[in-house]
């Protein structure tokens, strides 16, 4: 910590013995070790899928895709994807331009992209279609 704080250093590689990479500790981890933790606002809790009304999400790119499968009740077909954004864009086919808005439609959802910043989607307003039972179909 010493040598850290005269060296103007804010972080460190730890070397064990053999001189191998064991991991990089900052000052702010040798701090909360020392004081406990301290309250950040990079460690604010995000909302990743927020429930709006009926059904209506917010869903930020960020969103693990199981987890949107999981509260929208649907199966998504993604197998490069891990997260929302990878999937809306792997649908789009394209890389979009910062701060395009725009919409897509699958079988089961409406997608509105309302932010894109670094070229990666920030969040969505999605619609889940609604499922017609066979008797409305047959009316």
């Amino acid at each position: 910590f010493n040598n850290m704080k005269e060296n103007k250093n804010y972080f460190a590689v730890v070397v064990d013995e053999y001189g191998g990479n064991n991991g990089i500790i900052t000052i702010h981890d040798l701090l909360e070790l020392l004081v406990g933790d301290m309250d950040d606002k990079e460690d604010a809790v995000v909302v990743e899928i927020e429930h709006l009304e009926d059904d209506n999400w917010r869903i930020l790119g960020i969103a693990p895709l199981e987890d949107v499968e999981e509260i929208l009740e649907i199966d998504i077909e993604a197998e490069d994807c891990d997260t929302f954004g990878g999937y809306i864009l792997t649908l789009l086919g394209e890389i979009p331009n910062d701060g395009a808005v725009f919409d897509i439609e699958t079988d089961d959802l409406f997608v509105h992209v309302e932010s894109v910043q670094g070229h990666t989607i920030q969040s969505a307003i999605v619609t889940k279609k609604q499922i017609l039972d066979e008797e409305d179909n047959d009316d």
